[in-house]
């Protein structure tokens, strides 16, 4: 098994969530700050009676007041779990933001609030390199996979996409031990509390008109990036190769890294030419060092940065019917008033 470390770089604006949001009663602004508030530590220290007017507020259904409680005593860093930096458009909204959740859900980065550590998990890196890989495969193999992911279609589309890989693959995924991608193993990144900023998506389509979805606030918890004008904080990854893997031929670091980069560049240059708006700037550098791998991970990536050279599409439930090519949105991070960035995209330099 061979070993290589590499320096994540985040590009643009990257967002990998739990699912989990804090509502207004869980968090306060603080100037150019958003300060999440330990509940749990508040709840616990707090003395009785300060205690007791709270559980009355909330009874009474007095949840502004009971918010305030919450906020002023806050102010102690003990009850803090960590601060992060805040764009000026999420600040306007989220400080007029009533106790409603929808209002003001912040939606939150993974971390390790034990260890004060905002955590880049090697299962999201894992994911896009194997979606890499099996595409460069199945483009090789188009003669015998298309026929057979095209059969499994008019059966089930919902579960296509395990013919594909195992046509591509070459295994049968009822014997995951024999998945030849099993054997590549990622680590997690550890960034600083810093290393983040709560930003709002804007929602626009092909022409950079904002989509009706905007009545829609979302604000997220997204890293800092090259796309914010200075060099941002990035963390060490190691990734490792087992030589028992075997894809006709054992999987090696060359044909790993040559189809992350293929894969991914030809889907920003895409990106590009179907949404001006993105156009003008490098978001993406047309080179790099040698052996550094492009991926794009994380939510906002949007479907074809997840899908497979000649069998990509996507699904309109509305309409009941395929996407073909590229959607017809972007999901896009107000870095700025004048900044709209496309989420997702990183590097991994070898260090």
């Amino acid at each position: 098994m061979e070993e290589r470390v590499f320096r994540l770089v985040p590009l643009t604006p990257v967002h990998i969530g739990t699912g989990e949001t804090i509502a207004p009663d869980e968090y306060f602004l603080q100037g150019n700050w958003l300060v999440r508030i330990n509940m749990h530590r508040l709840l616990l220290d707090w003395p009785p009676v300060q205690r007791r007017q709270f559980e009355q507020f909330i009874a009474a259904n007095r949840l502004d007041e009971a918010r305030k409680l919450v906020h002023a005593a806050a102010q102690s860093a003990q009850f803090q779990s960590y601060r992060a930096r805040i764009g000026e458009p999420a600040r306007r909204e989220l400080q007029n933001a009533s106790p409603d959740r929808k209002s003001g859900e912040v939606h939150t980065f993974v971390r390790n609030l034990h260890a004060g550590k905002v955590i880049v998990p090697g299962s999201a890196i894992k994911g896009a390199i194997r979606t890499a890989v099996v595409s460069v495969l199945a483009h090789h193999e188009r003669s015998s996979v298309g026929p057979a992911v095209k059969e499994a279609l008019q059966k089930n589309r919902g579960t296509a996409w395990m013919t594909l890989e195992e046509k591509a693959l070459g295994y049968q995924r009822r014997f995951t031990e024999q998945d030849p991608l099993r054997m590549v193993r990622v680590s997690d990144g550890e960034l600083p509390p810093e290393a983040v900023s709560v930003d709002r998506v804007m929602i626009v389509n092909r022409g950079g008109q904002a989509s009706q979805a905007q009545k829609i606030q979302l604000h997220v918890e997204r890293l800092l990036s090259r796309a914010d004008g200075k060099e941002p904080p990035s963390c060490d990854v190691r990734i490792a190769l087992d030589d028992r893997a075997t894809v006709k031929s054992p999987l090696q670091w060359d044909f790993v890294i040559e189809s992350c980069c293929y894969f991914f560049w030809k889907r920003h240059r895409e990106e590009v030419e179907n949404f001006p708006l993105l156009a003008g700037r490098s978001w993406v550098p047309s080179s790099w060092p040698q052996g550094s791998i492009l991926l794009r991970i994380g939510r906002f990536s949007h479907f074809e940065s997840l899908s497979v050279d000649e069998f990509r599409s996507g699904w309109n439930a509305q309409r009941r019917q395929p996407i073909q090519g590229m959607g017809s949105s972007r999901s896009l991070c107000m870095i700025s008033n004048q900044l709209l960035a496309p989420f997702g995209w990183v590097l991994l330099e070898p260090k």
